[in-house]
């Protein structure tokens, strides 16, 4: 959907078939699901771009920041350098 993620903990004020969703900065970000996980080994630069690290290995998609997972509620995760 192209939203990045909220900053945890995620203050949800809004769900749809989507998943949850939050505000900061008077913009929407995503609230993540089951596929997210916020970890101290999920690289500085994914974090700052309002992302959050995958819990699997799993990729479908990879660019210039790294290896990614997409999943069907069209939220995004990114794989940990350990993968």
């Amino acid at each position: 959907l192209g939203y990045k993620c909220c900053k945890e903990p995620c203050d949800v004020i809004y769900t749809d078939v989507d998943g949850d969703w939050g505000a900061e900065n008077n913009e929407w970000c995503g609230c993540g699901g089951e596929d997210f996980e916020i970890s101290k080994d999920c690289p500085e630069s994914i974090i700052r771009i309002g992302y959050v690290c995958c819990d699997h290995c799993q990729s479908n998609y990879e660019d210039e920041f790294g290896k990614w997972y997409h999943t069907n509620n069209h939220d995004w995760c990114a794989l940990k350098p350990s993968c």
